[in-house]
């Protein structure tokens, strides 16, 4: 006889491995909805910063033509014969309007002398790779460092960043023997963000410490295959020993690149300041490319062209101060004509 008050067992069913492996999966699927969704996110925030920056950077180049009734140079190199109007040497700054850069004590033959004088850094052991549009392998283990100042340099005061750098533009970095000025050696290892894209895939560890930066000024276009004696570039904006004011850029400053993406250079190095559009005619390099490869037997770097870690897009800041996000895969054409100042072409929609 069953006890009227007998207590009921019950039992506790689990999961079954099924249903264990069925709720795996969709929480798998989940996560990979998901995760490229953050990921998109957090790119358009640091392309949000990207822009920012090379806006910055344009505000104070014109802060720089209030100052200097010019635009910065591209850098600064001294040729024989450039004087300003008292006769002095030019060396960093255009203050008297003349075109050239002004005043220095440094003797101008012991200048030159510096000219062909690189500071050489080695990297072999922790080489930098690039994933070029020519070569996805594309191996950086040395550069050149050069003893010429850049825009960046020259626009120190502009950006707030003289006192944190405390680089000296008067003075040169490092003499024949190189021998560093030590406020010089100190300031370009001091880290810029101003100069460096937030998607740029940098090395954690710099060279001795030398602080990289990531944007480039626009020289211009380069001359068209054939071009007889075409010398440097200087249509654009930023260029050697350029001079270039608010009148001279006749095309607009809405529709004339001044500073943009590029992957790799150092804020401190002269010839990290600048590239130009290739030629539509030229079937070289365009974007995420080199403009120059090495050329160790005259002690250059690579020349990188311009280009980004965006997806599809290079950051550009237009004259006005503006920013463009232009396709990788853009028409050389009107790519090229963005890059001139006063070409005097139609520019069509970008």
């Amino acid at each position: 006889m069953v006890p009227l008050h007998a207590q009921t067992v019950t039992r506790r069913r689990g999961f079954t491995l099924v249903e264990l492996l069925v709720v795996i999966a969709i929480i798998g699927v989940l996560v990979a909805l998901l995760l490229p969704a953050v990921q998109r996110a957090r790119e358009a925030a640091r392309r949000t910063a990207c822009r920012n920056n090379l806006h910055q950077i344009v505000l104070a180049a014109h802060n720089y033509l209030d100052s200097h009734k010019c635009f910065p140079s591209g850098y600064v190199r001294p040729e024989p014969g450039d004087v300003n109007s008292n006769g002095i040497q030019d060396v960093n700054e255009d203050v008297d309007g003349d075109g050239y850069i002004d005043g220095t004590n440094i003797n101008y033959v012991n200048f030159e002398l510096t000219l062909s004088t690189k500071y050489p850094l080695n990297f072999q052991a922790n080489p930098i790779i690039f994933n070029l549009e020519s070569n996805p392998q594309y191996t950086v283990d040395h550069w050149w460092y050069d003893n010429l100042w850049s825009w960046m340099a020259l626009m120190l005061p502009e950006l707030d960043a003289e006192v944190a750098a405390g680089a000296e533009t008067r003075q040169l970095k490092f003499d024949s023997g190189l021998n560093w000025n030590n406020k010089n050696q100190t300031a370009v290892r001091i880290e810029m963000e101003s100069f460096i894209c937030p998607s740029a895939v940098l090395p954690s560890t710099r060279p001795e410490g030398f602080a990289f930066s990531s944007y480039r000024g626009v020289a211009g276009r380069t001359p068209g295959p054939g071009a007889t004696n075409p010398g440097p570039v200087a249509n654009g904006v930023l260029f050697r020993n350029s001079a270039v004011t608010d009148r001279d850029i006749s095309d607009g400053m809405t529709t004339t690149l001044m500073v943009g993406d590029s992957l790799f250079g150092f804020w401190g190095d002269g010839a990290s300041c600048c590239s130009a559009v290739p030629h539509q005619n030229d079937a070289g390099r365009q974007i995420d490319d080199l403009l120059a490869d090495y050329d160790d037997s005259n002690y250059l770097s690579p020349i990188f062209t311009f280009g980004s870690w965006h997806d599809g897009i290079v950051v550009f800041s237009m004259c006005d101060g503006s920013t463009r996000d232009i396709s990788k895969t853009i028409d050389r054409s009107i790519f090229g004509n963005l890059a001139t100042r006063n070409g005097n072409e139609q520019i069509q929609d970008f």
